[in-house]
């Protein structure tokens, strides 16, 4: 089959590492991708697996960008349309259904508890897919299935959703050792002392104060560790972080690296991966670090309790004292190489089991066939 991919953007985000994945590994089909706005990160990346990739530029003029969505539409004739994302779900989906396509397939890679965050025209996109919800997809698909819930109460179709968990790269992530352990040097010579990590863009849902107040607890109980923050906006250009490492005096503590290519090597270089959000939907860091052989403190948000599994900690949302503990009892699990190494190997063979890419490739062919 043709597969056309319509997505909001090709940035860097998780719905846009499934999206690459997908056409990446689906060697079934051939697959071709629309972004509604401009080129980003995957552009390229979908470009060298030789993939055709489309920009509408919408964003910055509306009308030349929907004329530009249909003529590709038209030009590419699919079998499949799968969009990705509010913008692409809606606005794609639209386009498709007016020149006759019935074989839609819409994607969610949001919890949806966290609409109020958005802004003000996200939002409204947000509530109209609910009601388009009803007559232009085929189904639903959602990473996650804590997201389901909060979509219906939004007035999404109950009856259209399937949930297809997000898949990974087990070859990917089987990072050298000896690689990791030469760039963890750099940051914190001694292998005694625990190197904690966040791997997350700076967005309000991300909650990086609740993690900043877990490591000012830590640091008031004496505990000896750095922390690496890793993501879009986490760079000392960054007042609103500076300031907040100062307002809870863990400058000294923690080390802002920004954006990063190599996201396999930074999994395996830290020890404990910690994520603070608010919401999720299926946050994909947890899988990563833990196929990475690297072990997880997270708050149980979205599905992270089905990809942790009893192989990490979880504590509740917007709770440092909560998360600093569950820190603590990481960070002296850590000291013990025994149980640690236990303790990594599972969470590695959790992923392996259970969210392979093969896996999710075979239920997304599943579903396009069923059309």
């Amino acid at each position: 089959m043709k597969v056309l991919h319509i997505i909001t953007g090709l940035g860097d985000g998780g719905a846009e590492i499934i999206l690459y994945q997908t056409c990446k590994f689906d060697d079934l089909n051939h697959h071709v991708v629309i972004s509604l706005t401009g080129p980003g990160k995957y552009t390229q990346l979908l470009q060298e697996i030789g993939l055709k990739v489309f920009t509408c530029n919408l964003h910055s003029n509306i009308l030349l960008g929907l004329y530009l969505l249909i003529k590709y539409i038209k030009q590419i004739q699919p079998d499949v349309i799968q969009t990705w994302m509010y913008h692409g779900n809606l606005i794609g989906g639209i386009a498709a259904r007016i020149f006759g396509y019935r074989k839609i397939f819409w994607s969610i890679h949001n919890s949806g508890f966290n609409l109020s965050l958005l802004n003000f025209k996200t939002r409204i996109i947000v509530k109209l897919g609910g009601f388009f919800s009803s007559f232009i997809p085929v189904k639903i698909i959602s990473c996650s299935s804590a997201a389901l819930a909060p979509h219906i109460r939004l007035g999404y179709k109950r009856s259209k959703f399937v949930v297809i968990p997000n898949g990974y790269d087990v070859d990917r992530f089987s990072v050298c050792h000896q690689d990791a352990g030469k760039v963890r040097k750099q940051y914190l010579p001694s292998f005694d002392i625990p190197l904690l990590g966040m791997v997350a863009r700076f967005d309000p849902s991300k909650d990086h104060e609740n993690l900043f107040a877990a490591l000012h607890h830590l640091v008031t109980k004496g505990c000896v560790f750095k922390c690496l923050l890793i993501g879009n906006g986490l760079s000392v250009d960054n007042k609103s972080i500076t300031n907040l490492l100062a307002t809870y005096g863990i400058e000294d503590h923690v080390i802002l690296l920004g954006s990063q290519a190599n996201i396999p090597l930074w999994m395996k270089v830290i020890d404990i991966h910690v994520l603070s959000s608010a919401a999720e939907a299926f946050p994909n860091v947890l899988a990563e670090a833990m196929l990475s052989g690297t072990p997880c403190v997270s708050t149980d948000v979205g599905d992270a309790s089905l990809i942790i599994g009893d192989t990490g900690w979880l504590v509740p949302p917007r709770d440092p004292v909560a998360l600093s503990q569950a820190l603590l009892e990481a960070i002296e699990e850590f000291k013990n190489p025994q149980k640690w190494s236990r303790r990594k190997e599972l969470a590695r063979k959790r992923i392996i089991d259970n969210f392979t890419i093969q896996k999710m490739i075979n239920a997304y062919r599943k579903l396009w066939s069923s059309a």
